[in-house]
């Protein structure tokens, strides 16, 4: 079955949800890209999204941020960001400031967005993300976001066990409402093991009883911000970092921006596709070409 979802001008956001029931319309402020929704029900009754993103794109961001506006409509959102935790106050500072462009000025200063330049998780597309979040709740949606990441030098399998018992405490905390967790893809499992360690627990598979719909991100090819090394083999080999072209990754649905449940593994409940991507540099060097206002939000 395929549901549309009316953004206005921007561009369409659908959801296709396979073997659902009954609609029901949430109707968001005409000032902000969500106008009307028409969307299962059952969808939104649910406790969250894991969304398991490729870093370093401009739509993985843009998708989510559809999402939690539509969702904000009918209750209370949070955005769990795989972000440091130590950088909450960062986050909450650029919530809080009066000046958009000082915000925008204050958070890039930080240490995260200073120094964090190699796998897209402070891109331009999650600084427009947060630029929207912060304009849609100065409008009055309730609209929070919260880092939930420790410390990427962690050992991997106390990294993904203590970000499911901080994310665990926020589902279990009525006040926050819907939970949209955005993480790289393999954080967002279902299921235990990857190639290289057949053991490893990651993060959805801890929370996996959760009530979550856990989603894989699907594109058409396109591109992509991150580092890689031309032999991954040779373990001197200098990573390059920038714009590197993906292949396709082929969605089961042609509908630009839909999530189709029901038609992948036992590793996700289903997939989002987002189209042809477009590689998302990091904020701090796109800040350098561009003024805040030449952005767009998504």
């Amino acid at each position: 079955m395929l549901i549309r979802i009316s953004t206005g001008k921007v561009v369409p956001l659908a959801l296709v949800l396979l073997g659902c029931a009954g609609l029901s319309t949430i109707a968001a402020s005409a000032a902000n890209p969500c106008d009307t929704v028409e969307a299962p029900a059952q969808l939104f009754d649910r406790a969250g999204m894991m969304i398991g993103e490729l870093h370093g794109t401009r739509e993985a961001p843009a998708f989510v941020g559809r999402v939690a506006c539509q969702a904000a409509a009918r209750s209370a959102v949070t955005i769990a960001l795989e972000y440091p935790r130590q950088q909450q106050a960062a986050l909450d500072a650029f919530m809080r400031e009066q000046d958009a462009a000082q915000a925008r000025a204050q958070l890039l200063r930080s240490t995260f967005w200073k120094n964090h330049d190699s796998d897209g998780r402070a891109s331009l597309g999650l600084l427009t993300l947060l630029q929207s979040v912060r304009g849609w709740k100065r409008q009055g949606l309730p609209l929070n976001v919260v880092a939930f990441d420790i410390a990427a030098e962690a050992p991997a399998a106390a990294r993904e066990t203590r970000n499911a018992e901080f994310l665990g405490e926020l589902l279990a905390d009525a006040k926050r409402g819907f939970l949209i967790v955005l993480a790289g893809h393999i954080h967002a499992r279902k299921v235990t093991g990857l190639p290289w360690d057949d053991s490893f627990e990651p993060l959805g598979y801890l929370l996996r009883d959760r009530n979550l719909l856990h989603l894989n991100m699907a594109w058409d090819g396109g591109s992509a911000w991150f580092c890689k090394s031309d032999d991954p083999e040779d373990e001197k080999a200098v990573p390059v970092c920038g714009a590197h072209a993906l292949k396709e990754k082929p969605p089961a649905a042609s509908t630009l921006f839909s999530i189709v449940l029901g038609q992948q593994s036992p590793e996700y409940d289903g997939v989002f596709y987002v189209g042809t991507t477009t590689a998302s540099p990091p904020a701090s060097q796109a800040a350098a070409a561009s003024s805040p206002s030449r952005e767009r939000t998504p």
